[in-house]
């Protein structure tokens, strides 16, 4: 009969951290079962770490949108964004210089 393996509940910000020492050993070329193994976690457990932790939790923080349309919806056009200042600017000076006709 095996014996039960130790297990660990992982922190968020534990896994973040092991994440991020993954992708830049990854990016150094070294193989996942190595990666995986220099953690401490098992194969399974980074893929489904990087899963969750760079596709399902972004998409839910952005309301399931993907981050292209979430961006496309929260940056207004700048013409959009500044008409109503350009249109209170204009309206000061209106009611400037008719104020200063008015008092000549």
């Amino acid at each position: 009969m095996k014996r039960p393996m130790n297990r660990k509940r992982h922190r968020p910000e534990e896994v973040v951290a092991k994440l991020r020492q993954a992708d830049e050993a990854l990016a150094k070329r070294v193989a996942i079962a190595e990666v995986a193994r220099s953690l401490g976690v098992s194969e399974v457990t980074l893929h489904r770490w990087r899963t969750f932790y760079n596709h399902r939790r972004i998409q839910r923080a952005l309301g399931k949108r993907t981050p292209a349309a979430f961006a496309a919806r929260c940056a207004p056009a700048p013409a959009r964004r500044l008409a109503p200042l350009a249109r209170a600017a204009a309206q000061k000076r209106r009611t400037r210089t008719a104020t200063i006709r008015k008092l000549a």
